[in-house]
């Protein structure tokens, strides 16, 4: 989703922001992935790779919810 402008990738504790602010009203493709054999997130711009980290933990997809979009718990305008 997006937070302050920037591409936010929620993984429990171990959340990961992009670096740049998005623009407004321009085409733009995001992506953010995670390497279950490295426990690596990284997240693109336009292609480029903007953050690496490591995460603590591994994804929780099978005991937790996994959302891709608009996390309808946040309940405001600004996070999608």
């Amino acid at each position: 989703n997006i937070r302050g402008g920037n591409l936010y990738f929620g993984f429990h504790a171990d959340d990961i922001r992009g670096t740049s602010v998005l623009p407004l009203n321009e085409w733009i493709h995001v992506a953010a992935t995670y390497d279950i054999s490295t426990s690596t997130q990284r997240v693109y711009v336009n292609g480029i790779l903007e953050k690496t980290e490591s995460t603590s933990a591994p994804l929780k997809a099978d005991t937790a919810d996994f959302t891709i979009g608009m996390n309808d718990r946040m309940n405001t305008d600004t996070t999608y």
